[in-house]
């Protein structure tokens, strides 16, 4: 039981008067009685905080004394499990849903040194006089308010489904508590001045300090990529005043293009001219309202650097530089000569873009640099070098936002970039071309060495995809190898890599090992799945073990379920009943979606804003269009558990497998007392 507040982007004004704009600031109190063991989260500090024995009520006052934008104002309220903390003399409270307080270590626990980091860093102390994070159920989200976050019951991080899973979403949310709330766009136009900063300094530098420099190359990459597959339906500037609607302005360019362009303009200055030039930006522009011009005007004062050239291509222009290089040496004259094109399309207002580029070569297994300017449609670059190199990169850094569709690496460069790019990016690619096709014992082998020698808690190589589809029996000792390596993604493809290869009775006896209460999820759930895939009826009393050491919710259960329905089956036993009449009741259900029919007499108020989304109206259609089987795995009763999903009481849960195209997904359905489908669950294997 409880509630919750959602006032991004203008939903507050549904519950109190207020203008519900970015540019409306003001203080805020609230005052708010509630059950006598519910709390409640609000804004700024916590004057009272009174229990009413007689009635069985508690009474919270909160204030919060700073002016704040309006849609930044919240509440929270129920039943929770809470941990209180202290940082620098500041308040801190974290929570979660009653009976999930045994996940708050791992989820907030961090905080405290995010908050040193941030504070540090960005030369401005946490300005709010407390910071409460807290779970809650249905929220669909994360959300920053000032001086209190609230996170969906979802983003609440068990150990055993990986290191640290939800802290780059907490630095992200952190972060808002300066970018966003203490200096806050002027309107919705100006978003990524809060979600690009969020997505850089959150996610980025979280990757970057608390992880490893090679985390950081992909998560930029990640950024780069996303955008890019936005940017080919449409462009625009960062920073605009044209928009459809609000919520157009959350799209991929405000979030990941945003977050790229800011680590461009940190690679562009330097790191300590940067954080210099934010710090200033923070200072100036406390508790008011900003747009990109006066980002850019603080930037250029706190630096003494004139970045209106910056901003004008990067900001307020649309597109990206999208380049293609190749390079030749002139042996007579001991050079390097590089060609670059920008090939963007320029019509719809995308510069040719003027950049100072690092070109890159390696010889001996060392990598030298030279700086370089690029200011027209082609040009060609001429470096003196001692020999020819065995690679040439442009940007080997990956210093800016780029697009290169097309890469001239020479099956002779791709060894040594493979091994001594410095970044992690270039060298994954380096590998995935180094075994395309059927690739020479001798590349497999250079591959599978640095890959052994790519042992840290956060690789360089995070997909052995490209190795594990190869199905070579050579490669079973490095496999093997992965089940113990300190990352758990690689030990998840060690697992992957063992089940392309014929079923080994060592292997069998590791896997089943594996499913144990100790061991993360992914790797019981990629043991169980495997361990069916070989030998279903063998391995009956390890599907029935994998049940009871993974929680409720955790797909595994289900990935056993099914191992038990083949063991079954291969057995010549009878299935179990599926009720023929509720498999109809759900057919029609999801016919319903996928033609974009909601009949209220099947779902329940809270599910229909889910199926009703476009996303979920086209999955469901592309599931039931190449759907080649829909199997009943069990049913179960749920009355006891006291789960709530979408603001109802589920009472059975009902889970299939279905089978569409080459996509084998579960699917599973909670039902209230009335029969009425709640929520949907939608699990890829």
């Amino acid at each position: 039981m409880g509630f919750w507040t959602n006032g991004e982007t203008n939903h507050n004004g549904g519950w109190l008067p207020t203008w519900d704009y970015p540019n409306d600031l003001a203080t805020t109190e609230t005052r708010i009685t509630v059950p006598a063991d519910w709390y409640v989260f609000g804004n700024g500090a916590l004057k009272s905080n009174v229990l009413d024995a007689e009635s069985k009520t508690r009474t919270f006052h909160w204030q919060m004394d700073q002016p704040h934008a309006t849609y930044l104002l919240s509440l929270g309220a129920g039943l929770f499990d809470i941990k209180f903390a202290e940082w620098r003399g500041v308040p801190l409270i974290y929570a979660a849903p009653k009976g999930k307080g045994h996940l708050i270590d791992n989820t907030f626990d961090e905080t405290p040194e995010m908050l040193s980091f941030y504070s540090d860093l960005l030369g401005v102390k946490y300005p709010w006089p407390k910071y409460a994070e807290f779970g809650a159920y249905d929220f669909d989200n994360a959300v920053q308010y000032v001086s209190a976050t609230i996170f969906d019951e979802r983003y609440l991080a068990d150990k055993r489904r990986g290191m640290r899973t939800s802290s780059g979403v907490v630095a992200h949310e952190l972060v808002h508590q300066w970018f966003g709330n203490l200096v806050t766009p002027k309107h919705w136009g100006e978003i990524w001045l809060s979600e690009g900063f969020a997505m850089f300094f959150g996610q980025g530098l979280y990757s970057e300090h608390w992880r490893s420099k090679a985390d950081y190359d992909h998560l930029i990459e990640d950024f780069s990529q996303d955008y890019f597959s936005e940017s080919r339906r449409y462009k625009r500037p960062l920073s605009t005043k044209l928009y459809r609607d609000v919520d157009a302005m959350f799209d991929t360019h405000s979030y990941r293009k945003g977050g790229a362009i800011l680590h461009t303009l940190r690679r562009s200055l330097g790191d300590k001219v940067f954080y210099q030039g934010i710090s200033h930006y923070l200072t100036k522009h406390r508790n008011t309202l900003v747009d990109s011009h006066d980002f850019c005007a603080a930037m250029t004062e706190g630096t003494g650097i004139n970045l209106e050239p910056f901003f004008d291509q990067w900001v307020f222009k649309p597109g990206h530089p999208v380049l293609d290089y190749a390079w030749a040496w002139d042996d007579a004259k001991k050079e390097i000569v590089l060609t670059v094109r920008q090939t963007q399309d320029t019509k719809d207002g995308t510069p040719i873009y003027e950049l100072n580029v690092t070109v890159g070569w390696i010889s001996g297994g060392r990598v030298a640099r030279e700086r370089s300017r690029i200011d027209k449609a082609e040009q060609t670059i001429r470096i003196v070098a001692p020999s020819k190199p065995e690679a040439v990169l442009l940007d080997p850094d990956h210093d800016f936002l780029r697009e290169i569709p097309t890469l001239h690496w020479a099956p002779e460069e791709l060894p040594h970039i493979l091994k001594f790019a410095p970044n992690a990016v270039d060298r994954e690619e380096a590998m995935r071309r180094m075994l395309e096709g059927t690739p020479s014992d001798g590349a497999v082998q250079a591959v599978a060495e640095s890959v052994r020698a790519d042992n840290g808690k956060f690789p360089v190589f995070r997909s052995l995809s490209t190795l594990v589809d190869l199905k070579r029996n050579d490669l079973r000792p490095l496999f093997r190898e992965q089940l113990t390596h300190l990352a758990i993604g690689r030990r998840y493809y060690g697992i992957l890599g063992l089940d392309k290869l014929p079923k080994d009775q060592a292997d069998i006896q590791t896997l089943r090992n594996l499913v144990s209460q100790q061991e993360p999820f992914i790797m019981v759930r990629t043991a169980v799945q495997t361990l069916r895939d070989w030998d279903a009826p063998g391995n009956r009393e390890i599907f029935k073990k994998a049940i009871q050491v993974v929680p409720p919710e955790d797909r595994t259960r289900l990935i056993a379920y099914d191992g038990l329905a083949q063991a079954d089956a291969a057995e010549g036993r009878q299935p179990p009943d599926a009720d023929p009449q509720m498999e109809i009741m759900f057919k029609n259900l999801l016919s319903g979606i996928a033609a974009g029919r909601n009949d209220s007499s099947l779902i329940t108020e809270g599910l229909h804003s889910f199926v009703t989304r476009p996303s979920v109206v086209q999955n469901v259609a592309s599931w039931l269009k190449d759907m080649k089987s829909f199997t009943f795995l069990l049913r179960e009763d749920a009355r006891e558990r006291g789960m709530e999903r979408r603001g109802a009481k589920v009472e059975r849960i009902w889970y299939y497998k279905i089978i569409s195209g080459q996509r084998t997904q579960y699917l599973t359905f909670y039902l209230t007392a009335d029969g009425k489908v709640t929520d949907i669950e939608i699990s890829r294997e």
